[in-house]
């Protein structure tokens, strides 16, 4: 591996991201599955609806519907719409009427609102004679806000407390299917007394219906059956939201998204009082009202949350928190304050609202401009939003006559929301599945060059340990290889064997570096490191080393005295044979060795530094003899023999 070489591992991850184009096709794709998916459900209802036959068309003139002139083709169920006769500021009873005397009595369409205050309708139904046992019930809607029906001089329905104040009255949602009496004759006469001290929407707001009372709870369970339809798509949705915000804490828009379903549901169960009723027919008119206005309130701090959660680098997080104190406070005004108070906060709370709306078409507006995803389908999904909030608004205000239709905004939201992350989820975990393939390739890849520089990295250091272990002239081993190859080979002798070393020393070697140079000298040391090598490695386990200038060591593992004899006269031979001429030598006319050596049993007490010190004793006593010879000892543990071998070169 070159020096200064870096291991360098940059994962090259491409995550699997949707172009312009690609995005503009899903928004198309989507939105024509969702007007596919409303207009399945709209079809649906409207043949369900189909099957009922029902008389849409206002047939009430001046307090009166004629149906003798419909007697061959009479719808089963008939819209009591039209114009009612109506009593203003006067609670007068079947009785009262018969015996009135005035012009105080007016034409009032039904439905219609008004404000707060008492009132009396009447309505006449003329029947066919044969239908009069077929049209045999009505179903009355929530009349704001307490009210007490007669049909034909009998009291049916009653609702609250009918009061000529807000103290004597009693507010109460009842709305349901009211027998007509068997006694009815050909015609129908309905009054129905209304008082409104509560609320701004008073009076007759929805349609009643005559029909058969088979008929009437088919109708009643077709539109239960829608209201549950997004209740239970509703709380699918939450679920879902929770499981994936579960799934990933750190994502916060399920949660918020799921818990602005849930207040959807609320909203839901209880802006229907047919809804509520059906599963809940104790719930007070006064506990009705608290929850329609907190869930109201609640929901502008969810959406908000869930916008933000959005498109975070497009909110403006003050103004948010602006819209989150309105929020609060009128929170705490719902829970705290009688429902004639609060419900004063109408037209306050859907300023909030209609101006929330503005706010998050702005932060959809920037998100557009900068390219987020979905954002232009979530702008038409707010549109849609917004527009059933402005109907609501005119409509509690008296300003249209139209129907309830936020439920249906918030349904379409919340749909066009869960469609919108339910395709980035998806493509989520498409990047995550690429980006593992990717993780698991690069892992692989790394594993790979991990182990490649591994090996070489070990090979370096192998060469590395090899070149400390060796000696820059002669390439033979070194000193710090003999110190540790003497102490690895005296631990495997351990009571076990003996150990030889010699000191070798090249005889006159400073006289031959003067007269030829030190070029020449070096040389020379290598021929006599090469031979002394070659020969000494002949013996099994043994080694020569340069431990310095012309000085060299031999070890021997397993060797006896009388071997190492005959080792010592082989190098000495062996350096002669080299025919090195040095006429500077007293003892030769070629370069020469003397060699001073020690034999001893490798025991515990044993250490190489006693085999240097008595070899290099040996070593002089060779040199002091004459040099050109060897001299060696055998140790023991308190005592040493020398035995000295001439050599008669």
């Amino acid at each position: 591996m070159p020096k200064n070489e870096v291991l360098k591992l940059e994962p090259e991850i491409t995550p699997y991201t949707l172009q312009g184009g690609s995005m503009r096709k899903i928004n198309i794709v989507l939105a024509g599955l969702l007007i596919m998916f409303i207009m399945v459900i709209l079809l649906i209802q409207n043949l369900e609806l189909k099957t009922l036959h029902i008389q849409e068309q206002s047939m009430a003139h001046q307090g009166v519907i004629d149906l003798r002139d419909n007697a061959t083709s009479t719808p089963q169920i008939i819209s009591l719409t039209g114009q009612w006769l109506f009593y203003p500021k006067e609670l007068i009873s079947p009785e009262d009427i018969k015996h009135k005397v005035g012009p105080e009595r007016e034409t009032i369409d039904v439905p219609k609102v008004w404000g707060q205050g008492y009132g009396t309708y009447e309505l006449t139904i003329t029947l066919p004679t044969n239908e009069q046992h077929q049209l045999n019930a009505i179903y009355i809607p929530s009349i704001s806000s307490s009210y007490r029906m007669w049909i034909n001089g009998i009291t049916m329905h009653t609702a609250g407390v009918v009061g000529l104040t807000r103290t004597t009255t009693t507010p109460q949602d009842s709305p349901g299917i009211v027998v007509v009496p068997k006694e009815q004759g050909n015609s129908i006469h309905i009054v129905i007394q209304v008082s409104n001290f509560i609320q701004q929407k008073g009076g007759i707001g929805e349609v009643p219906y005559l029909g058969s009372i088979q008929s009437l709870n088919r109708l009643e369970s077709i539109r239960l059956s829608e209201q549950l339809f997004i209740i239970g798509s509703l709380f699918t949705l939450s679920v879902f939201c929770l499981s994936l915000y579960l799934s990933n804490r750190r994502d916060k828009f399920p949660l918020y998204f799921a818990l602005f379903c849930i207040d959807v549901i609320v909203q839901a169960l209880f802006l229907n009082d047919t809804t509520i009723t059906t599963f809940f027919p104790t719930v007070g008119w006064s506990f009705e009202t608290r929850v329609q206005y907190l869930s109201a309130s609640v929901g502008v701090f969810l959406l908000l949350l869930t916008t933000r959660a959005l498109y975070p680098k497009d909110s403006i997080r003050k103004i948010e928190s602006l819209f989150f104190v309105f929020s609060s406070v009128l929170s705490i005004m719902f829970m705290t304050t009688p429902p004639w108070i609060f419900t004063y906060t109408l037209l306050f709370m859907s300023v909030i609202a209609i101006t929330v709306n503005l706010y998050m078409l702005f932060v959809f507006s920037r998100a557009i401009v900068n390219h987020r995803s979905f954002a232009l389908l979530n702008m038409v999904s707010l549109l849609v939003l917004t527009g059933s909030i402005v109907n609501d608004l005119l409509y509690y205000t008296n300003a249209i006559q139209s129907q309830e239709l936020l439920p249906v905004g918030l349904f379409f939201y919340v749909l066009i929301q869960t469609i919108i992350y339910s395709v980035t989820h998806t493509r989520n975990l498409l990047n995550l599945d690429i980006k593992a393939e990717q993780l698991l390739a690069l892992n692989q890849e790394l594993e790979k060059k991990v182990h490649d520089r591994t090996i070489e990295l070990s090979r370096a250091v192998e060469e590395l340990n090899k070149l400390a272990m060796r000696d820059d002239l002669t390439s033979i081993p070194n000193r710090r290889f003999f110190e540790t190859a003497i102490y690895d080979s005296m631990e495997f002798l351990l009571n076990k064997g003996n150990i030889g070393l010699m000191l070798i020393d090249v005889d006159y070697f400073k006289q031959y570096n003067d007269l030829y140079g030190h070029l020449s000298g070096d040389e020379c040391l290598r021929k006599i490191a090469l031979t002394l090598d070659n020969e000494v490695r002949r013996n099994k386990d043994s080694f020569v080393a340069r431990i310095g200038g012309e000085e060299f060591v031999a070890v021997f593992s397993e060797v006896k005295d009388r071997n190492i004899s005959i080792i010592a006269d082989d190098l000495l031979n062996v350096i002669k044979e080299l025919n090195i001429p040095h006429p500077k030598s007293s003892v030769s006319p070629t370069v020469t060795i003397s060699i001073g050596g020690v034999v001893s049993f490798v025991t515990p007490e044993l250490n190489h530094e006693d085999l240097l010190r008595h070899a290099d004793e040996m070593l002089y006593k060779a040199k002091e003899r004459g040099r050109n010879q060897f001299t060696l000892t055998t140790m023991s543990l308190n005592n040493h023999n020398t035995i000295v071998l001439d050599n008669s070169s």
